[in-house]
This record gives structure tokens, sequence and C-alpha cells, in this order.
């Protein structure tokens, strides 16, 4: 777990250097892209469904752990974000208080809106993992095949143009009600059941196919968000496969403590990267003007450090657990 944690924070950076500092359309962009969407959000909300459908807990201490742990952080980060920006030149002053208010119910800083989509699935939470406790492995997968069949639709639009209009969460009822809902189930499915003693050939068949879909796209010229959404089939396929493969590693001893401190810092990395990126990597990177290939991963890097740096700084304050930077207990094995 905390090694997939630590790949999807990296991945979630990666994504937001990659779109902030593309500057039109170089074919680096659409592959970083579409790798680092597979293997970030995705995973990230399959991982807080194996983390959280485990073991059912009653509604009431579940939503107030997550909620202090989570939307208080969340809500002090999007005020020194939007404060930054404003400063910066970024942002207008007299539009603060607005944002400010509107950020209870709706993101106003871009990269949280991960976090407000996962905090209204915390409710759901305590109902699917006391249904899951006594259900069986083919009634799961029956509900998973149901759920991967419905984000198969919006490609029909390669043949129908107007089912593009599913990607919008103003058409795409059945594409939205069950999306991201489906990987916390499927994150709970992979943890549980998804070990694979040994790779046959079509796995590796499979895994070759999902990664080469950005050539595909570019040869072909199809509909490029159809299938680098973050919903899109072999998105989702290509993020399930990473954490079956996270699985499968194993990692030195002397690994295993910094692995823990960073997993455990990633929200804190996550918090503070809208402003490293937005306002410091990007900028810099956009007047050295790199070549994309090389360029993209390097100011993935530095600004994973330095957003590291700042949460295990803040992790030593008596704010720690406010600012989503505090370090659980020490790592004993």
């Amino acid at each position: 777990m905390d090694a997939i944690r630590c790949m999807a924070c990296f991945a979630v950076v990666l994504v937001h250097v990659t779109y902030d500092g593309g500057n039109g359309g170089n074919h680096a962009i659409g592959i970083y892209g579409y790798y680092a969407v597979a293997s970030a959000s995705i995973v990230f909300f399959m991982l807080t469904g194996a983390l959280t459908l485990w073991r059912p807990r009653p509604l009431g201490p579940f939503l107030r752990e997550r909620m202090l742990r989570v939307a208080v952080p969340m809500f002090i980060w999007s005020t020194i974000t939007l404060l930054a920006e404003c400063l910066a030149g970024r942002a207008i002053w007299h539009e603060l208080p607005g944002k400010l208010v509107k950020s209870l119910v709706c993101p106003q800083v871009p990269y949280f809106w991960f976090i407000y989509m996962v905090m209204g699935m915390y409710l759901f939470v305590p109902i699917l993992a006391a249904w899951l406790k006594q259900s069986s492995r083919r009634q799961v997968r029956l509900v998973l095949l149901v759920w991967f069949s419905s984000l198969c639709v919006p490609a029909c639009s390669l043949i129908w143009p107007d089912c593009s209009h599913l990607f919008s969460n103003e058409y795409g009822t059945l594409f939205y009600s069950q999306g991201y809902m489906g990987l916390l189930l499927l994150g709970y499915y992979l943890r549980r059941w998804g070990d694979i003693s040994h790779f046959r050939w079509w796995h590796v068949a499979i895994f070759i196919l999902l990664l080469s879909v950005p050539l595909v796209l570019h040869v072909t010229h199809w509909h490029t968000a159809t299938f680098v959404h973050r919903l899109a089939p072999n998105v989702v396929a290509l993020g399930a496969v990473l954490v079956l493969l996270a699985k499968r590693m194993t990692f030195p001893t002397w690994s295993l403590r910094p692995m823990y401190v960073f997993s455990q810092l990633t929200f804190g990395v996550f918090l503070t990267h809208r402003i490293v990126t937005h306002l410091l990597v990007v900028p810099w990177f956009t007047a050295w003007q790199p070549n994309y290939w090389y360029g993209i991963p390097l100011a993935t890097i530095i600004s994973v450090l330095i957003c590291a740096t700042i949460a295990y700084a803040l992790s030593f304050t008596p704010l720690a657990p406010w600012l989503g930077c505090s370090i659980g207990p020490r790592f004993s094995k």
C-alpha cells in the first residue's frame, strides 16, 4: 500500500506538470498525460477503496475521522493557495472572499476536485463495506462487470459523435453515477482477490496493448479524449495492472522506512503541489524551454522533492495534523 501510494503521488504531480507546462500539444505531453492519469487519480481512488472498505464501521465515527483528516487540511490549503496566487498576480484580490466561501461546496483550486469527490463517496463507504462483508467473490465480480461495461459506452462516440456528451456530468448519468464509485470497489477487489501467482503470455500481451494506446492514437488520429479520460476502460485497466504489479514487488529492508515516511506525507505533497508547480517550477521550466521528453519528468522530480521537503518540515510542528502533514506511529518492521 505504501508503494502504491508513493507511485500514485508522483504520477499526480506528473499529470499537473505535464498539462500546466504543456505549452501547445507536443506528442510527449499526450503520452506522459495518458500514463500519469492511469496511475494517478485512478490508483488513488482504488487505494481509497482498498483501505476504507476492508471492514464495516459506524457512519458517524467514520465520517468524523475522515472529515477531520481530509476536509480541514484541504480548506486550509485552499486558502493558502488562493492567497499565494493573489500575491503572485495570478488571481484578483476582490474575488478572494467569494472563492473562499465557494470552497465550502466546490473546489476553487482545480487540483482539489479529487478531494471533494472522495468526501462525497465517504457517505457510502460504510454501506458498501457492510455489503462486502457478506458478499461472495462472484457477486462482487458481477457488479464490477456491469460497472466496467458502462465505462465502455462513451467509446460509441467513435461511431456516433453525439455520444461524446456522455463525458459531461449533465448527460452522462450512467457513466458518472457508477464511474468513480466503482473504482473504490475495484480497489477492494484487487486487495482481497487480485493476486496473480505467475504471469502468462496473455497477461503480458494485455499489458503491452494498454501501454501502446498513445502510439495507436497518434497513428490513427482517433478521438483522444475517449481513451485518455480518467474513466476510459483502457485507463482503468492500466491502473489496475499497475496495482497488481506493485503487489508482486519486493523491497529491500532499508527502503521500508523512507517509503513509509513518504507515503505518510503524500497528502501533504498533494496539498502543496499546486503552489509549487503552478507558481514556481512550471514558470521556471517554461522560461528555460527544455525538451519535453526529459523536461517533464525532471520538473516532476523537482516538484515532488520541494513538496516533500515542505511536508516533512511541517510534520514536526503542532499544526501537522491540521495541515495534512502528520506522520503516523513509528514503523517497526
